[in-house]
């Protein structure tokens, strides 16, 4: 017998897993774009007596932005070990490892 109208004949995909299903799921994970990260720090007028904390980081980018372009020291709080590595490599990059923790 052939399927319905409209329905496929392939297996479905495995939905993503949720906060419902697994309680250990952090969500989908993305870096705010660099543009939107400039426009936030001079918004706030960050300058070199500012210090800025980002509570999950990710690639350190909102740090490493705001140590670089405002002077100002950065908090970067992340748990996924990986992205840490990824941060202070590119702290260390960007030339702002002393302002960037």
């Amino acid at each position: 017998m052939a399927p319905p109208i409209g329905a496929s004949s392939r297996p479905s995909a495995p939905s993503p897993p949720t906060f419902a299903s697994d309680p250990d799921y952090l969500g989908p994970i993305s870096a705010t774009p660099q543009k939107m990260v400039e426009e936030m720090l001079c918004m706030a007028n960050v300058g070199t007596t500012d210090v800025v904390f980002d509570l999950g980081c990710n690639d350190g980018r909102v740090c490493i932005t705001a140590a670089r372009a405002h002077g100002a020291r950065a908090v970067g709080v992340e748990i996924d070990a990986g992205a840490v590595v990824k941060a202070k490599r590119l702290a260390k990059e960007a030339g702002g490892e002393h302002l960037v923790r």
